[in-house]
């Protein structure tokens, strides 16, 4: 008689999924063993327990969140490795790990993500102005991708010269640090930048912003714009409107229009003649 369940025969087996309802939703899968199972209905199968890696926890802390990783990831006909916990017994499945395999042997059922097959998925996507094309050019093996059902994809690309991290959301939405530190950041939709402290933007080369709608900037203090030299504003109208004073200083100041209107709405407008195209400090 064996004293603990690991003393009786190790049986291990190949096996496809079924199922991967689980109603406790510990992971668990229900599977079908070729030639073990032929005779036994899909709703009587037996349900099979991941094998999670040690970088999972699987455990909740009793004063804190659960800790580990989601065990799942399994799709029905998934191709998998196991062994039965309770040996010959054949009762309590444990599932080792899935196998990628070609059915069929076409390579159009290929079950490893194409972008991890040197196929760049990413040349027919449609750019906005502005976007740069990815630079991928992965080569097997060094491409590490993961990719969900809905299309959501993380690659961790280590092709030499070609190193990535590509993180893609399916609705178009990515983040792409590429091979010479360039990031690419993409919204598909709206954007939201929300800082809780404060923030400091440094920029070491030029910053340029190209925007088809309105752009509107609004502080609930001051706003403060400095140039260490020229600052020039283009517009078909510009208006300026303050519910205090408007003051303007400078060494030289050139006022130029087609049209000599000059308005206001206080009883007293003071201003200075000009000389030589320079305003001078009589009134």
């Amino acid at each position: 008689m064996s004293r603990f369940i690991g003393e009786s025969n190790f049986l291990w087996f190949f096996a496809r999924i079924t199922n991967v309802n689980d109603p406790d939703m510990l992971g668990q899968c229900q599977i079908r063993i070729a030639g073990f199972h032929d005779d036994i209905p899909d709703k009587d199968l037996p349900w099979a327990m991941p094998l999670l890696p040690i970088m999972s926890a699987s455990h909740k802390l009793e004063i804190e969140e659960e800790v580990g990783i989601s065990p799942t990831g399994l799709t029905v006909d998934s191709f998998i490795l196991g062994f039965f916990a309770d040996g010959s017994t054949s009762r309590v499945p444990v599932i080792l790990g899935s196998m990628p395999t070609i059915p069929e042997n076409n390579k159009n059922k290929h079950d490893v993500p194409k972008a991890a097959r040197e196929i760049n998925v990413w040349a027919n996507k449609k750019l906005l102005t502005k976007e740069p094309k990815s630079p991928y050019k992965a080569k097997y093996p060094f491409n590490k991708v993961t990719r969900t059902l809905s299309g959501h994809t993380i690659e961790l690309d280590d092709t030499p010269g070609f190193e990535r991290i590509h993180i893609y959301h399916k609705s178009g939405a990515y983040i792409e640090m590429q091979p010479k530190g360039n990031i690419v950041l993409k919204s598909a939709a709206n954007n939201y930048h929300i800082v809780a402290g404060n923030e400091e933007v440094y920029v070491k080369g030029r910053t340029n912003v190209l925007v088809e709608g309105d752009i509107t900037v609004q502080s609930n203090q001051n706003i403060n714009v400095i140039a260490k030299e020229t600052a020039t504003v283009r517009a078909s109208d510009i208006n300026i409107n303050a519910s205090g004073s408007v003051n303007i200083s400078g060494q030289t100041i050139n006022l130029d229009a087609s049209r000599n209107n000059l308005t206001a709405d206080v009883n007293t407008l003071s201003f200075t003649r000009f000389t030589d195209g320079v305003v001078g400090d009589n009134t």
